[in-house]
């Protein structure tokens, strides 16, 4: 079982705001959708989708490696894009790089080698990439971001999601910032 945080991808108007708890049972393939309460809104929580075991519009099941931050996954017809997770949840992923790539360090680091490798042609235009974002040499993970969103090419089939920025920042920042020469691209 782990959970992941997820709101609704296009909320209407009196659902901006509202946030849901995605626990999947890998055991069982189930999914169950549960909404915290928050004080002072009107909101009491409880659950928004009783455990089951749920598919994807084209009839594929739900499984755990769909779950992954930045992922938008349509569920009981409702679209939710998934926002963060727990430190149990990350340490979950992380040891099972077959089932969750985009939690393989090395995996990810090939991925944006390829992407960084056909747009900054020499160490000059990767100098400039970074100083355009941050003028010191380490960067926050906003910036991290920033900068690996101007190498994936727009042709891309799927861009990867949050979740390989957040692999990268795992890997190679320390004490929240990370030195732009520690990245292995």
């Amino acid at each position: 079982m782990f959970p992941t945080q997820a709101a609704f991808a296009n909320p209407k108007p009196e659902d901006r705001g509202r946030l849901f708890v995605l626990v999947y049972y890998s055991n069982e393939f189930a999914l169950m959708i549960r909404e915290p309460p928050r004080r002072n809104s009107g909101v009491v929580g409880g659950n928004f989708l009783a455990k089951m075991k749920l598919k994807h519009p084209d009839g594929r099941l739900v499984t755990a490696a769909d779950l992954v931050i930045g992922a938008t996954l349509t569920l009981a017809s409702h679209t939710f894009v998934i926002l963060d997770a727990d430190e149990a949840t990350l340490k979950y992923m992380e040891n099972r790089p077959g089932q969750f790539p985009y939690s393989d360090r090395d995996a990810v680091v090939k991925l944006f080698k390829g992407f960084v490798n056909r747009v900054w042609l020499t160490d000059r235009d990767r100098r400039a990439a970074f100083d355009a974002i941050s003028t010191h040499k380490t960067i926050s993970f906003e910036e991290l971001q920033l900068v690996l969103e101007t190498v994936v090419p727009f042709d891309a089939k799927t861009s990867p999601p949050k979740q390989a920025v957040i692999t990268l920042w795992r890997n190679y920042a320390k004490a929240g910032k990370l030195h732009v020469q520690d990245l292995p691209f």
